[in-house]
């Protein structure tokens, strides 16, 4: 209806009065091109009841969705002088659908007029317009506007810092995305199902594997919830399917996380390198070997994997972790490219099957070549040293970390210097690391040094450092266990039955061992003392023949093996 019409009509009338004034074909149309009627009454200056309000809502939308943005306005003011309840929702929403079309129409000045508007009113911190006006200044790359409101709005809910984030990845500022990420968390605003797939896919640009493992973990700590909201997700990108898999290696669900690197495959999405990178160190961890070698094939097979260092780097770990180092070895020599986190890989394999000599030699190839190692590669080779019993090599690299490397020895630089020389006898050396460095003790340091206490005999230092660990009153039914091996090796009952009782108190049991073993078809686990298994006969025959192998070379403290686990047998 033409607004110049209004002025025919008188001054205040009533509703039905004024409705009478227009004519019939203008209020079926009213439908069509935005409620003209309702138009007219605020015009001749009556009340306007809710259904007319609820008309001139529904123009709005019209309008935003037309992108007639001017009447769209104008019916925004109108709505704003005759409704009784400004404020409510259904008003907001209707600004907000304006919002969206000034953003999806590209129309900065607009958009710029009517966030004034709303500043004017005193909605900007509404959570209804917060996230749309984020959203509009992030559609003309503003990120800056949209970051100030967000920061003033205080709203405690993840959905515009959600669209700030997904607009830093879409413009390939993936840093911003991160530091937003981060700053958001640390507000205490919990993400949701719609903030890892961007946050993730802003780790895999950037190549920053590790912090999108921890986020992937984040969303997956309920596997079930998440399993579940990614059943929901119709279309699932490559980032949604990283993070289900994600999760699952960091819960060490192999069947889970090979089931679905299966389903993957199936419904035609082509894994990545991070989806592969994700999967492998839990084929070491749980040592599931065959899907491991399953994933090396996948990966010799396709050609877009060939320069993609961390896959490869990945592959060595899954090996060397493994315990199979002459294959992870075979794919250290077969790289074209090397760089720390490779050669940290195959050191950290030699020093767990104890060839400390093969580490140092590789340790040496990294500075011939100018590789500078890093904290994780000081850890590794400290650690060969130590299972190898190259205490002097390990003391002498201990001294050259800041001087020679750059690296400041931290708390796991020093448990490693702990352990080399616990395991050497060196005891008052041990000693020493732990009394006279900058950090405060650990519960794990101090078992390190009693059960070198116990393999070598000092019974005094072992409980002075029992004193030290018991304090500390830690959790690890396992520390306990080992200081009363360590006083029922010695003897000393009394200690022993304090030990149990202090436990007792604390309300810490000592749960059974339990291990597993690949038999070709599976995993068969197994507990200490088990009888369940229909082969316990043969098994236990062979135990006691390793045993006896064992005793003949040392291996076992005072001749047996299992005093370690009788002393708790209730």
């Amino acid at each position: 209806m033409p607004p110049s019409y209004s002025r025919f009509i008188p001054k205040g009338l009533s509703i039905s009065q004024i409705q009478r004034f227009i004519p019939k074909s203008w209020k079926e149309g009213a439908k069509q091109f935005g409620n003209s009627s309702a138009l007219c009454i605020s015009e001749a200056g009556s009340a306007v009841d809710d259904s007319m309000i609820d008309s001139l809502l529904t123009s709005i939308k019209n309008y935003a969705s037309q992108g007639n943005l001017s009447k769209a306005f104008k019916t925004v003011s109108l709505v704003q002088l005759y409704a009784s309840s400004p404020t409510c929702d259904l008003i907001l929403h209707s600004i907000s659908s304006v919002i969206l079309s000034c953003a999806n129409h590209k129309t900065l000045p607009q958009g710029e007029q009517l966030h004034a508007h709303i500043v004017r009113l005193g909605f900007e911190r509404h959570p209804i317009l917060v996230p749309k006006l984020v959203k509009f200044y992030s559609s003309f790359n503003l990120h800056a506007e949209a970051r100030i409101i967000i920061e003033n709005s205080n709203i405690l809910h993840p959905l515009p810092w959600n669209v700030l984030i997904s607009s830093y990845v879409k413009n390939e500022l993936v840093d911003e995305a991160l530091s937003t990420y981060k700053q958001m968390v640390n507000k205490g605003i919990r993400p949701d199902c719609f903030t890892y797939p961007s946050v993730l896919k802003a780790c895999g640009e950037k190549l920053d594997i590790s912090f999108g493992r921890e986020v992937g973990n984040s969303w997956c700590k309920d596997l079930r919830k998440a399993y579940t909201l990614f059943q929901l997700i119709e279309d699932r990108s490559i980032i949604t399917w990283n993070s289900m898999l994600s999760g699952y290696s960091h819960m060490d669900r192999a069947e889970e996380a090979s089931f679905l690197f299966r389903e993957m495959l199936c419904s035609g999405i082509e894994p990545n390198y991070v989806t592969i990178a994700s999967i492998l160190p839990l084929c070491a961890r749980v040592a599931n070997l065959q899907h491991g070698k399953e994933f090396h094939c996948y990966i010799t097979k396709r050609v877009v994997f060939d320069d993609c260092l961390l896959l490869w780097n990945a592959l060595v770990d899954m090996y060397a972790r493994s315990g199979k180092v002459l294959q992870a070895k075979r794919v250290f020599d077969s790289m074209s490219k090397r760089d720390e986190v490779t050669y940290t890989s195959m050191i950290a394999g030699y020093g767990v099957q104890g060839e400390g000599k093969a580490a140092l030699k590789l340790f040496e190839e990294m500075n011939l070549l100018h590789i500078k190692p890093d904290h994780v590669t000081m850890v590794s080779i400290l650690s060969a040293c130590s299972h190898s019993g190259l205490v002097i090599q390990g003391q002498m690299l201990f001294e050259k970390m800041l001087s020679v490397y750059g690296i400041t020895p931290d708390l796991e630089h020093c448990a490693c210097m702990v352990d080399l020389f616990g395991r050497a006898g060196l005891l008052n050396k041990a000693k020493e690391v732990i009394t006279r460095m900058p950090y405060k003790p650990t519960s794990a340091m101090w078992a390190t040094l009693i059960g070198a206490c116990r393999i070598h005999g000092n019974m005094e230092l072992g409980e002075w450092a029992a004193g030290k660990l018991l304090e500390m009153r830690p959790e690890n039914s396992g520390y306990y266990v080992l200081i009363a091996n360590m006083y029922a090796a010695a003897g000393c009952w009394n200690n022993l039955a304090r030990v149990r009782t202090f436990m007792r108190d604390l309300g810490v049991r000592k749960d059974p061992g339990c291990a597993w073993v690949d038999v070709g078809d599976g995993f068969s686990p197994f507990l200490v003392g088990d009888t369940t298994n229909r082969l316990r006969d043969e098994i236990y025959l062979l135990l006691d023949g390793l045993t006896e192998l064992m005793k003949d070379t040392d291996f076992v403290v005072n001749g047996d093996i299992s005093s370690g686990y009788d002393v708790f047998e209730d």
